[in-house]
């Protein structure tokens, strides 16, 4: 049984090999309340904590409904995309400037890093397909997508530097670039920009505490263009976000406890539309016997108020004030190289819609729709010596399904693959 499970794996992983985000989508949802590579795109500081590291990820295993279609000779099955979505890789190199490095100790030391085609989450409010477009979830929206079409990024470039001086204070700049633009007869028809830049810092604030803190900022573009009529979601309008936190060791439970603070402010529609977000919590990470464990609790308010788009109605307020709470636990299975993971979280708000003469009710995530927001999540990993690493997301439904592995119609096993490998 034990070798059969081995195989059933490795079919469903081969040619997935070269993938970071699924261990933290596995792990909760979130990594506000542990340290995960991943934080290098949002704390270019922590560049220095994963020294000479290559990172990469397969993509999102989902259907892409731009090529949805009725093809004939072709199930339903077949007529859709069913590749992996917005795969990326990049790495970091880091170069040493203690020559004696006695003990290891490489401080200070430069790292330099840069990733190809990740998608950053300031697109999601410049994508029409996704639920966050406009940054704000309103009636008019499928209108606004028959009528208009927007341009999709290319480039989608983070450059990444970091230092870390010979006390262990650690900084780090970044940068990332997303754009488009189709002219036709030297007029434009459509244009997508983002340009983004962040700094961050990671310093001992304390012997047992640790404080990680982060800024980022920049402009955003995305104008559509269908029959001569221009829909202008943002136009060189400006976005700023914060994160704090803080690494508290507790020696009696092997673990850190972890406030932390968040806060976003984004304009779009050349300012005519705001979004402002605040989120607070804490929570605690715990080594455990071969594993790891955390979990949090946080609470979150966001406002946003918007008025006309080229003559479109919307609602000109949506609020939601509300809390999370989430876990994350994984553990090595049978061997000190295979890894289990299971992690859930669990949102409740309250939303207000229109102001005064809006509507108001409760909002809660997805309970399985095998997004990044719904309710568990379950994985597993490989760990070859701390070098070598594959995360892996299982789709929700395989073990009722087992996805159809020999018979009916093919599915999937995974939906998401992350590695990275340091040298």
């Amino acid at each position: 049984m034990r070798k059969t499970l081995v195989v059933v794996l490795l079919i469903g992983s081969i040619n997935l090999l070269f993938s970071t985000g699924a261990r933290v989508m596995t792990m909760g949802r979130s990594d506000h309340f542990f340290m995960d590579d991943v934080s290098i795109f949002r704390n270019p500081a922590n560049t220095n904590i994963y020294p000479n590291m290559l990172i990469g990820d397969l993509g999102v295993y989902v259907e892409d409904p731009s090529v949805d279609g009725d093809t004939a000779g072709f199930t339903a099955l077949r007529s859709k995309n069913r590749d992996p979505q917005r795969p990326f890789f990049g790495g970091i190199v880091s170069y040493s400037l203690n020559k004696s490095s006695e003990g290891g100790d490489q401080y200070p030391m430069i790292s330099l890093g840069a990733a190809l085609n990740r998608y950053d989450e300031m697109l999601m409010y410049l994508d029409p397909k996704d639920e966050e477009f406009l940054g704000i979830g309103d009636t008019t929206k499928t209108a606004l997508l028959g009528s208009h079409n927007f341009a999709k990024p290319v480039g989608k470039v983070d450059v990444m530097l970091g230092f870390a001086s010979k006390s262990g204070a650690m900084f780090g700049f970044g940068t990332y670039f997303a754009f488009q633009k189709k002219k036709v007869n030297d007029d434009v028809e459509k244009e997508m920009k983002l340009i983004k830049g962040n700094f961050g810092v990671n310093l001992p604030v304390a012997k047992t505490v640790d404080l990680e803190a982060s800024v980022s900022g920049g402009v955003m573009s995305q104008i559509g263009d269908t029959n001569n009529v221009a829909l202008t979601v943002a136009d060189n309008d400006y976005f700023v976000n914060a994160d704090f936190r803080l690494f508290s060791a507790l020696s009696a439970l092997n673990g850190d406890f972890v406030p932390h603070l968040g806060f976003d402010l984004l304009t779009f529609n050349e300012g005519e539309q705001k979004q402002l977000g605040f989120n607070a919590g804490f929570g605690v990470n715990i080594n455990i016997d071969r594993g790891f464990f955390w979990t949090g609790i946080e609470g979150f308010y966001v406002n946003n108020e918007s008025k006309k788009i080229s003559g479109v109605n919307r609602y000109d307020e949506v609020k939601k004030m509300g809390g999370r709470i989430s876990f994350g636990i994984e553990r090595n299975i049978i061997w000190d190289w295979l890894v289990w993971r299971l992690g859930a979280t669990k949102m409740l708000a309250v939303q207000t819609t229109g102001g005064i003469d809006g509507t108001t009710e409760w909002i809660e995530n997805p309970e399985a729709d095998g997004s990044d927001k719904d309710h568990v999540a379950f994985g597993w990993a490989i760990n070859i010596e701390n070098r070598l690493k594959i995360d892996a997301i299982f789709a929700e439904d395989v073990f009722h399904t087992f996805s159809n592995l020999f018979s009916g119609n093919h599915h999937h096993l995974f939906t998401r693959f992350s590695a990275t490998y340091s040298f």
